[in-house]
């Protein structure tokens, strides 16, 4: 079949561009003979994307802004036109053996006394403005440039085509090549352009299952088949993957339904202590997710991950759990609930950040995402380095899309978010107003700019960086996905002409006041670029030009940087219409502080925030947006998220993720800390077009929440006033409210009606416990909110607590869960007293047993895993301010874990041969008691060689075509993990199979042609 190629017509230059033509050889095996057992090879030719030749005529920058190409470098090499190209590979393909090489008919030689300017710094988007020169020192540069290559008479780059990255995005293999289509001898001053340039990328191959067709699958898929030179090769190389644009079948049944494609990873004290995480999983399962709850115990089972005793171990051990369920339960979405910081640990609260090292020190969520590899490649023990990306290491393409809700100790801030973010995925009626954003835009730096003030200019005009080009460029994409835009761009300084600030038209000058009446009118999406720290996002204003009247920026001595939004100003903020904020700014996300402006917006004012851990950094000058994903320079994570949300239609997760996977890196440091800094605060499945049903008032108004007194406050005074968070589902609706009050555990009593969410009952009375509940009423209905209790304030207590009463696991139960949580009511006599519980376990009857759980502020206590069909008894002392009262001894038996039976293979039995294009199938019969089977396959009949090992739910697996030729063996056990234990029955009898060696001719497929 004969190579094609399209000429796209550059109208500019009036020159063809050659689209990219993919060739696909297929060397699968196409050697003369393949030995018994000897991995086959594999090649893929990309012809490369023929690049109009320069107009050398032109100032250079403008003559190498070649169409199709981006025009960037690391920090002192050549500012040369390049651009990244991802290709889909075999499932067979083995990862550690891919390789690629350029070829070239031939080149010309272009200019000769040409001069290419290098790339200058990343620059810091805090206070500071911190130059990044991606780790050279003073010594490796001049003038700017690498001594290494402006002083070596070479064509640079050497290779025109690099390995980027390679990777696995769900069981889909990927590598991502750099080309750059003119090299540049700095010394001769000449270019080299190259005639049909291509690449090949060889690999070997390796035995492989194939991909299971479920929604993470699907969602996977969709989100990498745009970036692909070849997405039509998925039904070639991954035949059994359901066809593109649905969900698909397999040819032995339809898509695998998720065991649990929601999970939720918190901790047990978060959980139980959430008034609103009950509903918040409720809502995910009438919106069709199947939810699981996850938190930490002495082991790692099914609904536990393995505590640790450090935030860093914490985080290993969470990262953990995922890459052991994650395929097996088809988790699509992971939400972490707890403390996000990397370096403090609370057994109780912690769900850390895992603490990375790309070039500075940066917390990351990503590190639960991108599942496939090890995060620390080199062992070294620093983990997310750059040079952690490569094979068998960081990939960059997500096997989850992970969000969280950061928790700092405030149930009420908690269940707040929770209940905003149900109400924000059951909105009904109007909705258009989510359709509209507000772009935001500080100046970054003046041009000229004078940074240390010794009168030279370190910036020169052509480094201004008044971000309104973000903006606008924000703004025009927005109009084609059909949101309307408002804008805020900077709009003092001391000149008047352009020089101190831009003269972009804007719909209001940038401010806090001007940010915050926009704000409240109702905006689905806010993004903004500017300076930061952890409580504020910043303008930088040239306020004066007395230092020297020389019309040069003096920054610091001449410039202020006043916040135009502070975490003390999301109190303003309407919750009515919530946004979702994407914060293009330093450490606005900073998650050891819990002022961060990150999570404040989280509480109030946005369903989602975007905000960086650390320092964020960006490319001084003009911005555009760049060719596929774009760059991973900070401003383009404001554009390219703000896309993805807009104009796809991605949950705010996976806008991220997607960010996250596909924006080039070009090995730069500051790039890649961009990527782990970047972290979403809240939900990542809910997305602009997150709605209940059609009609915003027939259903009945949401569950009261959030009550003030907080539930089970103490010491609470007699004059207090009720109060808590209304109902409303929809802004025209009229809600009024009716709050019942009663003693000894009812509210019966209405002691207040009216529209108001505050109640003053008065009447209190001192040391008395007090029940309370609100109704809310709509024309569409009622909702009856939880009761709350309080107990008000009185004399010091005189005697010691009560005796523990009604213990859960009762007493004398038997068939009792091993992980089980003991709990149990009682202890406090008196308002406003601390109790605190001891809890005793023992066997045998008789001893005093030993303390599982010591100074317990509530009456809950994990002992850890116990032991099956045992008797234990336990006791739980109560300690109060007047001595400790032990309860009587309680006892259970835990049930016996079932032992799943040896599983009976049904073919292939021994010695079937399967020739080398056929899909070989594994089968057994199915095991009462089995959660998922393993299934290990090995190279020899001793069982030492092990060829591929997995995990499924089902009683089949396919197993890709094109396999390394030789005799396989193989066994299958089941494991069950009911009731926290973990039983893995025998293994079963070992079966056989042979895959045939066979010759294959070169042949080409379609050739594939690529428009960029």
């Amino acid at each position: 079949m004969r190579r094609e190629s399209v000429g796209i017509l550059n109208k500019a230059r009036g020159q063809a561009l050659l689209a990219l033509v993919l060739v696909v050889v297929l060397a699968l095996g196409a050697w003369p003979s393949v030995a018994l057992g000897t991995p086959a090879t594999g090649a893929i030719r990309v012809d490369l994307p023929m690049a109009a030749s320069p107009d050398l005529s032109l100032p250079m920058e403008e003559a190498l802004s070649l169409p199709g190409y981006d025009l960037n470098a690391r920090p002192g090499e050549p500012r040369l036109p390049v651009r990244t190209l991802q290709v889909l590979l075999p499932s067979v393909a083995d990862l550690g053996s891919v390789a690629v090489s350029f070829e070239a008919s031939g080149s010309a030689d272009l200019g000769g006394s040409i001069f290419v300017p290098p790339a200058g710094p990343l620059i810091s988007s805090d206070e500071m403005a911190q130059e990044n020169w991606n780790g050279l020192q003073a010594d490796d540069l001049a003038e700017g440039g690498l001594r290494a290559i402006y002083e070596a008479d070479a064509f640079w780059p050497s290779d025109p085509v690099t390995i980027e990255s390679i990777g696995e995005q769900r069981g889909y293999r990927v590598v991502t090549l750099s080309y750059w289509p003119l090299s540049y001898n700095p010394v001769q001053g000449t270019l080299r352009q190259s005639a049909d340039a291509s690449a090949l990328v060889t690999f070997s191959q390796e035995l492989r299952s194939v991909i299971q067709a479920d929604a993470a699958e699907r969602v996977a898929w969709d989100m990498l088949a745009p970036q692909l030179v070849n997405a039509e090769d998925r039904t070639a190389f991954y035949p059994q993957a359901p066809l593109a644009g649905g969900r698909g079948t397999l040819p032995d049944g339809p898509e695998a339904a998720a065991t649990n494609d929601y999970v939720i990873i918190t901790t047990a004290s978060i959980r139980d202590g959430s008034a609103q995480l009950a509903a918040f999983v409720a809502n995910k399962q009438a919106n069709g997710y199947t939810v699981k709850v996850v938190t930490e115990g002495a082991a790692d089972t099914a609904t536990t991950y393995l505590s640790g005793s450090t935030a860093d171990a914490r985080a290993n051990n969470i990262r953990s759990w995922l890459q052991a369920h994650y395929a097996a339960e088809g988790i699509l979405y992971v939400l972490l609930v707890g403390n996000p910081d990397p370096t403090a640990f609370s057994s109780a609260t912690s769900v850390p950040m895992k603490l990375t090292n790309p070039y500075q020190s940066t917390p990351t969520d990503m590190f639960y995402s991108d599942l496939s590899g090890t995060w620390d490649l080199n062992g070294n023990g620093t983990y997310g380095e750059l040079t952690d990306i490569g094979t068998g290491g960081i990939d960059r393409l997500p096997e989850v899309t992970v969000g969280r809700i950061p928790f700092y100790g405030t149930f009420a801030d908690l269940d707040a978010i929770l209940a905003r973010s149900v109400a924000y995925a059951s909105a009904t009626g109007d909705l258009s107003w989510r359709q509209r954003a507000i772009i935001a835009a500080a100046i970054s730096n003046h041009g000229p700019q004078d940074n240390n003030n010794d009168g030279t200019a370190d910036y020169q005009l052509s480094q201004r960086t008044y971000g309104d080009d973000w903006g606008e460029a924000v703004k025009s994409m927005l109009a084609e996905a059909s949101l309307d835009a408002y804008t805020l761009y900077e709009k003092s300084g001391i000149y008047g002409d352009g020089s101190a600030y831009p003269l972009t038209l804007t719909n209001a000058a940038l401010s806090t006041a001007n940010m915050i009446s926009a704000w409240n009118q109702g905006y689905g999406l806010v993004t903004w670029w500017g300076h930061g720290n952890y409580m504020g996002a910043y303008r930088r204003v040239w306020v004066n030009d007395s230092t020297r009247a020389d019309r040069i920026t003096q920054y610091s001595q001449e410039t202020s940087s006043p916040t135009f939004l502070s975490s003390g100003d999301t109190y303003q903020l309407s919750n009515d219409r919530p946004s979702f904020v994407v914060q293009v700014a330093c450490l606005n996300g900073q998650p050891e502080r819990l002022d961060n402006l990150g999570y404040r917006l989280l509480v109030n004012g946005s369903v989602g925030t975007i905000s960086s851990s650390r320092l964020s950094w960006y490319m001084t000058g003009a911005w555009t947006p760049k060719t596929g994903a774009g760059w991973a320079d900070n401003a383009s994570i404001g554009y390219r998220v703000s896309e993805r949300l807009a104009a796809n239609g991605d949950a705010i997760g996976d806008a991220l993720a997607y960010f996250r996977a596909y924006s080039a890196l070009y090995s730069t440091g500051g790039f890649w800390m961009n990527l782990l800094g970047a972290n979403l605060y809240g939900d990542p499945s809910l997305s602009l077009s997150s709605m209940g049903s059609s009609d915003p008032c027939a259903v009945a108004p949401y569950t009261p929440t959030s009550p003030s007194p907080a539930d089970a406050a103490q010491a609470v005074s007699v004059d207090s006033a009720l109060s808590w968070t209304g109902g409303h589902t929809c802004l025209s609706e009229t809600v009024t409210y009716e709050v019942y009050l009663g003693t000894g555990g009812s509210a019966s009593t209405l002691v207040c009606s009216g529209s108001d969410t505050t109640c003053n009952p008065g009447g209190l009375i001192g040391g008395e416990t007090y029940t309370w509940q609100v109704v809310a009423t709509s024309a569409a209905g009622s909702t009856t909110g939880p009761l709350w209790q309080f107990t008000t304030d009185q004399l010091p207590c005189t005697v010691p607590p009560t005796v523990p009463y009604d213990p859960t696991p009762a007493d004398d139960a038997t068939g009792v869960a091993v992980d089980v949580t003991l709990s149990w009511c009682g202890g406090h006599t008196c308002p406003g007293e601390d109790v605190t519980y001891d809890v005793y376990l023992r066997t045998g009857g008789s001893g005093s047993g030993t303390r599982v759980c010591t100074n317990l502020s509530s009456a809950s206590c994990y002992p850890g895993e116990l032991v099956e069909a045992t008797v234990y008894e336990w006791q739980v002392v109560s300690v109060g301010l007047n001595g400790p009262t032990a309860g009587p001894w309680w006892s259970f038996t835990t049930l016996s874990c079932p032992l799943p039976a040896a599983v009976s293979l049904v073919a292939p039995l021994a010695a079937t041969t399967f020739g080398y294009n056929e899909e070989p199938e594994l089968a057994w019969q199915t095991v009462a008691n089995a959660s998922y089977y393993e299934v290990e396959i090995y190279s020899d009949a001793s069982l030492s060689s092990l060829a591929m090992d997995t995990t499924t739910v089902r009683t089949s697996m396919r197993l890709a075509s094109h396999a390394p030729a030789g005799d396989y063996f193989w066994r299958v056990r089941a494991v069950c993990t009911e009731s926290g234990c973990t039983s893995e029955g025998p293994w079963s009898t070992v079966g056989s199979f042979k895959v045939e060696a066979q010759q294959f001719d070169y042949h080409l497929m379609m050739p594939i042609t690529f428009r960029p």
